[in-house]
């Protein structure tokens, strides 16, 4: 995806460390001040107000589905469908076993990065036959930090840092003609209103006219700077495998 006609975002800020805490804030509108969720007013439940069918897919397994806040949020769907997980295969093979963990996850990038290719292309051949148009966003729940334990490389989501936070963004639609992309400050928190007016849903809780695609920082960050800085955990820069 990173040649697809398009508009990036660089500088989209995630709802939280990992998974739940993150999705639980970014899905629903949530209390920005608090930063706690609000399961009733969720994003699942606003795409159907304007009687638009919801399908939830995930590949986390059907305990997990229990298991985890977001539940309540893809249990509103009109379908589910949960897929067993399969193994990753490496995509650097490393001599060095420090760096298994690390191999791993980025093996998983590049399945996520194909998956979003092949319905790119699914939906572009269906626009040249039907001349139906579409547009598809992406974005990621969370970012990384890592560190070395026991001379192994391990993420570390138990503290906040500014890593965490860093998320692409991604919108992908049939009418591009060219790929733009802005650095600017954007807020997970705002992700509801941002697909919401993205999708043309008009609600008395979404904030008219904001635009999660446009060139323009977000006025607030909702406390974000101060939750990283007052951990004073250090940068971590990107690891390359390349020769590992």
């Amino acid at each position: 995806m990173d040649k697809t006609h398009g508009v990036i975002i660089d500088g989209f800020t995630s709802g939280g460390t990992n998974t739940v805490s993150s999705l639980r804030l970014m899905l629903t509108k949530s209390n920005k001040k608090n930063w706690e969720p609000d399961y009733s007013l969720g994003l699942i439940d606003l795409v159907k107000s304007a009687g638009i069918s919801t399908y939830w897919l995930s590949n986390q397994g059907y305990l997990g589905y229990y298991d985890t806040p977001v539940s309540a949020i893809a249990d509103k769907s009109d379908y589910t469908f949960f897929l067993k997980s399969g193994d990753y295969h490496r995509i650097i093979q490393v001599k060095d076993k420090k760096y298994d963990y690390l191999s791993c996850y980025i093996a998983s990038i590049q399945k996520t990065d194909e998956i979003l290719s092949k319905i790119n292309k699914v939906l572009s051949e269906n626009y040249k036959i039907s001349g139906r148009s579409y547009s598809m966003i992406y974005f990621a729940d969370h970012g990384l930090a890592h560190r070395e334990i026991d001379e192994k490389i391990v993420f570390n989501n138990s503290r906040e840092s500014k890593r965490h936070y860093d998320i692409p963004l991604l919108k992908v639609s049939s009418d591009d003609t060219h790929r733009t992309q802005y650095k600017v400050f954007k807020s997970g928190l705002m992700l509801v209103d941002g697909i919401a007016n993205w999708m043309g849903i008009e609600n008395n809780y979404i904030q008219k006219g904001y635009d999660l695609f446009s060139m323009e920082n977000d006025s607030d960050d909702f406390g974000l700077h101060q939750r990283i800085n007052k951990n004073h955990i250090p940068d971590d820069p990107a690891i390359d495998l390349t020769g590992k």
